[in-house]
């Protein structure tokens, strides 16, 4: 990875300036590779990182990257796998890029809040049950906005106008819907996001919470473990020799500082985890519980 990084640094820059040109040029191959095989490939620890530091030169770069995955979330042609991946591609580089500024973080969250919006009004119309089989890119993109919301919450509640941002995006209306997105989030993300919004007095998600570990008795399907097996791409990075590219452009989790969480949510143990470094299979403490199949797939497919 070191010699990667440093391929880029030479192709991007000439006599310590920053060129365009050459920076384009590499950022479309890396691009067009990311497309073709990256995308594709579940659980990649480090070789993402190429784009991430790349996009940290340009805010062209960094805008387009997000923009390449918006497209192919919102284009009902792309296979569902790919969909649900370009969602916690976009919500994991824009929590952990420093250089993506919270403008750009709230105009994203704003299109996802409108996408859901569409997505729970047309399900409301088909009367359509909850189901990751056929609502997988609805599910990711909640999760997405969750997680992002999540970790990026203290600079977006920073002002009163944040807050109002905050409020604007409706979450009550999200995890209340009959889709019941919360019941198909990975648990620690679902628990971590009812504390912040229940702290900040923008929604309650504590009864949805308990009805969903109450009322649904947990089942392991092929679909379930296809789901909770997707993972943010941009978590910590682990390689030594090659971390200073990363490291001054990367975001770490702040930790809340009053992180109350629900009597009934004991069970997990939050304050022995690092709430957003989650590995699947260590700390998947709840079980996601899929439900009876239906027969309306148009909705999977919707933009």
């Amino acid at each position: 990875m070191t010699n990667l990084f440093n391929y880029i640094a030479e192709q991007c820059f000439r006599d310590g300036t920053f060129d365009l040109s050459s920076g384009k040029k590499l950022y479309l191959d890396l691009l067009a590779a990311f497309d073709h095989l990256l995308l594709r490939t579940q659980k990649s620890c480090h070789v993402q990182f190429l784009l991430f530091y790349i996009c940290s030169l340009s805010k062209t770069f960094a805008e387009g990257f997000v923009n390449f995955l918006w497209e192919k979330l919102e284009n009902p042609a792309t296979e569902p796998i790919y969909r649900e991946m370009a969602a916690m591609y976009v919500a994991s580089f824009l929590a952990r890029a420093k250089y993506v500024s919270i403008g750009s973080i709230k105009n994203r969250m704003l299109k996802m809040k409108d996408w859901i919006d569409r997505y729970i009004a047309l399900s409301y119309d088909l009367g359509v049950d909850p189901n990751p089989v056929h609502h997988g890119p609805f599910y990711s993109v909640c999760q997405a906005l969750f997680y992002l919301f999540t970790f990026r919450h203290k600079e977006l509640l920073d002002t009163e106008k944040g807050r109002q941002f905050c409020k604007s995006l409706n979450f009550q209306r999200i995890v209340a819907s009959d889709l019941n997105p919360l019941r198909f989030c990975r648990p620690l993300i679902a628990v971590g996001f009812s504390a912040v919004v229940r702290n900040n007095y923008i929604a309650m998600c504590d009864t949805i919470l308990e009805k969903n570990r109450r009322c649904f008795i947990p089942e392991l399907t092929d679909s379930s473990m296809h789901f909770s097996s997707l993972v943010f791409p941009f978590e910590p990075y682990l390689l030594p020799q090659s971390s200073f590219y990363i490291t001054p452009i990367f975001q770490e989790y702040v930790y809340p500082e009053i992180f109350e969480m629900a009597p009934e949510h004991n069970t997990i143990e939050v304050e022995e985890l690092s709430f957003m470094d989650i590995d699947d299979e260590e700390h998947e403490i709840l079980t996601i519980n899929p439900v009876s199949s239906c027969n309306i797939e148009s909705l999977s497919s919707t933009g």
